[in-house]
């Protein structure tokens, strides 16, 4: 409750946020294993990328420092990109069966917004919301090859009208 999260990389929007204590209904999939985390990118509404995370959370719950990320497309084919942590074997992953909803929830959530993360959960054919983040990892990681940072920047519309300038 001490710590003011905008200090650590400056996202304005955690900047006067009063430190509360939410307590939630654990999600539990297979006991003893970590939840995967499906981070559904979306630029103008449409999920361009989907990061895969496994091994999330450590055994007392904390978050771990070798949590393993994969990248895939819309249509669940893996693409060899790397951001920030390291990847893992595609084959332990399957496309989950209810796949195709989890896309039109994340494109429904996104709609308002010219880019933003939404980050859902597959447990037993149920889908779970987990959050909506505009600046993911602080919008701090380095994407590997680096013509893929290139790509994800061109898909952000500066001219979109869901962009308002200070200015105006």
């Amino acid at each position: 409750l001490k710590n003011n999260y905008y200090y650590q990389s400056r996202e304005w929007n955690y900047k006067n946020i009063k430190p509360r204590i939410i307590v939630e209904k654990m999600l539990v999939d297979n006991p003893g294993d970590s939840l995967i985390d499906y981070r559904f990118l979306c630029f103008e509404g449409e999920v361009k990328l989907i990061f895969v995370d496994i091994e999330t959370a450590a055994e007392d719950g904390s978050h771990s420092p070798y949590a393993k990320r994969n990248v895939y497309d819309k249509d669940f084919n893996y693409l060899n990109i790397k951001v920030k942590r390291e990847q893992f074997d595609s084959s332990i992953i399957e496309k989950p069966i209810n796949f195709d909803g989890m896309i039109k929830y994340a494109e429904k959530l996104s709609e308002p917004f010219h880019f933003c993360r939404v980050d859902l959960y597959n447990i037993n054919g149920n889908i779970y919301f987990g959050e909506i983040t505009f600046y993911p990892g602080g919008a701090m990681q380095i994407v590997e090859p680096e013509e893929w940072e290139r790509k994800m920047g061109d898909w952000i519309d500066l001219k979109s009208d869901k962009i308002k300038l200070i200015n105006e």
